[in-house]
């Protein structure tokens, strides 16, 4: 296998530089950015806690309101005596000959 001896040439120099300082006030900024997101989930979770509660709270009062609705749909017979003679007659020939219907006489 053929050896690289460009790879001796190079050095050890690094290519770039940091500012003087830099890594002496790292743990202090790394520590209060890192107790500041704490505080933010903390609050955020109970934002969110609070969303939820009051999603509930809404969905019992609307089930709540829906359970206490009359029903007001008129039943099939109820329907039936609202119609004339004329009426009937029309839908009895309308039906005589359907097709689906055909099965169930």
């Amino acid at each position: 296998m053929k050896e690289f001896k460009e790879i001796d040439n190079i050095g050890k120099r690094l290519p770039y530089t940091t500012p003087e300082g830099f890594f002496e006030g790292q743990r202090a900024t790394i520590m209060a950015r890192v107790a500041d997101r704490t505080h933010k989930s903390h609050t955020l979770r109970r934002g969110t806690v609070a969303l939820w509660a009051a999603a509930v709270a809404a969905s019992v009062v609307i089930a709540a309101v829906v359970a206490t609705i009359p029903d007001r749909t008129p039943s099939f017979d109820q329907m039936l005596a609202q119609l004339t003679d004329e009426q009937c007659n029309s839908l009895v020939a309308s039906y005589t000959h359907d097709v689906f219907l055909a099965d169930f006489e």
